[in-house]
Parts: C-alpha cells; structure tokens; sequence
C-alpha cells in the first residue's frame, strides 16, 4: 500500500463588513449655546480585522466648535485593516 499524503487548504475570511462608528456626543438633536465648552465623545470598533484609524472633526475629548451660530457638522471617518471604512455624520 502507498502512502498518502494529506493537504490541507487555509481557510481565508474575506472581510467585507464595514467598521461601527458610535457618536455620544454630540447626541442627535443637540443644541448648544455659542462658546459652550462640550466635548467630543466617539469611538470606532471592528470586530473582524481591527480598526485602523478613527478621525473625528475633533479629537476624541476634546472641544467641539461652538464659536460660530448655526448647524455644524461633526463627522467621524473610520477604516479597519481590510480597507473598509465608514463615515458618520452628526449635525449639531
């Protein structure tokens, strides 16, 4: 009798599911007085291939532009590590 030998393929997981982008703060609907001091309040998570950046209009923790009245847009970009990505508006 000969002997086999076995080969086993990899399985390769193609990740093709965008990263999550979660706003507190600036919550929906807010308003906020001219110069008030509020502070940015976001993350970004991708339980596949991990998250490669998370940018916000702001850093995360800091001020939000309030000096100028009017409906601002605050924004957050984030990728993961397969090249997906995912933007969240939030007016304010």
């Amino acid at each position: 009798a000969g002997i086999r030998n076995a080969v086993s393929s990899p399985t390769v997981r193609i990740d093709r599911t965008l990263p999550t982008v979660t706003i507190t703060t600036p919550a929906t609907g807010a308003t906020y007085a001219r110069n008030q001091v509020v502070l940015a309040d976001y993350a970004c998570t991708d339980a596949l291939s991990g998250t490669a950046s998370c940018v916000g209009t702001v850093a995360n923790g800091t001020a939000l532009p309030t000096a100028t009245a009017g409906v601002v847009a605050f924004v957050v970009n984030a990728s993961d590590a397969a090249g997906n990505s995912t933007t969240l508006a939030r007016p304010y």
